[in-house]
């Protein structure tokens, strides 16, 4: 059987990663959640799921979490400026530990954007094509959350103030972006490079109603079909 493992499990995106595996039918036993604070994930461990600690800047504990696992989700870390030496040191555990495949949650246009965070992202593709191990690149656009998280202040304000300078958003939810990474975890195809994504739309755009939407499917994530 595959062993699956994600790393980040106690991060939003991670978690949703382990219950997409699961919502497609992977064994909790098959799947490792890699935390490094255990006890967020235990509701995945009431669940089956094997915890394991795990944690970017020790390597001796993600030599450890890496026993056994066939294929990886690496889950880009959070803090800017850490995270080449942090993917660098899963890259190396993963190589020791015979892992046979990693998934890597990437940058929308990482390889041409001018965005600051790119960077770290080109770097992490560029370690993973430098290693043996056959690797699948996911290419995350923008999080809804990152709107509706301020929806207090728009509210507060009147108005949903932006950057964008009336261009064209293209973003998903969480759980679309991290459905897109179990589901490319599970497939057979590797060596791709994935931009998952809806379709853009401008700020200002009017949203179906609900009998609209009631009406018509939501697409899925571009590119995983």
């Amino acid at each position: 059987m595959t062993t699956y493992a994600v790393t980040g499990a106690s991060g939003r995106t991670g978690h949703l990663i382990v219950e997409h595996l699961l919502a497609r039918g992977i064994a909790p036993a098959d799947v490792v959640a890699i935390a490094r604070t255990e006890s967020k994930v235990a509701d995945l461990g009431e669940r089956g799921v094997t915890v394991r600690h795990g944690d970017y800047d020790d390597a001796a504990s993600l030599d450890t979490a890496l026993e056994g696992v066939d294929r990886l989700v690496l889950v880009s870390a959070s803090e800017p400026g850490k995270r080449l030496p942090q993917h660098q040191a899963v890259i190396t555990a993963a190589q020791k530990a015979g892992v046979s495949r990693i998934l890597y949650t990437s940058l929308l246009a990482a390889d041409t954007t001018t965005n600051p965070l790119a960077g770290e992202h080109v770097a992490t593709e560029e370690a993973l094509a430098a290693s043996p191990i056959p690797a699948t690149i996911l290419r995350n656009s923008w999080y809804f959350e990152n709107y509706t998280a301020q929806i207090p202040q728009y509210l507060a304000d009147g108005a949903i103030t932006t950057a964008t300078n009336n261009a064209r958003i293209s973003a998903a939810t969480r759980s679309d972006y991290a459905e897109a990474a179990a589901a490319a975890a599970i497939s057979d195809v590797e060596g791709k490079v994935y931009e998952p994504r809806r379709r853009p739309v401008h700020h200002d755009q009017p949203r179906r109603g609900p009998h609209e939407r009631h009406q018509h499917r939501r697409p899925p994530p571009r590119g995983l079909g």
